[in-house]
């Protein structure tokens, strides 16, 4: 028994199809595409399918600076604000320190008037008890 291995029994059966084909005249080639055109044509499909994609993220990263654009100015508007109003604080604080501050030079210089004073009545008084009786002073 013979037993032939299936590739050799293939390649037989291709050999004898081929051998009883009718011969077509042979026709030119269909001619070779050009190194150019090959790159082109790979060049578009590369670009159509990277290119999407890419255009989408840009127009995302373009919405999110939009939106990061229009944070910032409303930040820096509440920022202004904040700092106007500091300052109106600032400069009424220092008003209202100068006020207090001239008060408080009247009121230690009454002070100091009174305390005068008080010295002064009391340096009269003084004499005048040395010679007033024990029972006045006693109550």
């Amino acid at each position: 028994m013979d037993v032939t291995h299936p590739r050799k029994v293939l390649e037989d059966q291709i050999r004898n199809n081929t051998q009883n084909t009718p011969q077509v005249p042979s026709q030119p080639p269909p001619p070779t595409p050009t190194a150019a055109s090959v790159i082109q044509q790979n060049s578009l499909a590369l670009t159509a399918t990277l290119l999407n994609p890419l255009k989408d993220r840009l127009t995302a990263i373009e919405d999110l600076t939009k939106g990061l654009q229009t944070q910032q100015t409303e930040a820096k508007t509440d920022f202004q604000q904040c700092l106007a109003e500091l300052a109106t604080q600032v400069s009424k604080a220092v008003a209202i320190h100068g006020a207090m501050k001239s008060e408080v030079e009247k009121l230690h210089s009454r002070m100091v008037s009174l305390e005068n004073h008080n010295k002064a009545m009391t340096t009269m008084i003084i004499p005048t008890l040395v010679n007033v009786p024990l029972y006045y002073l006693v109550t």
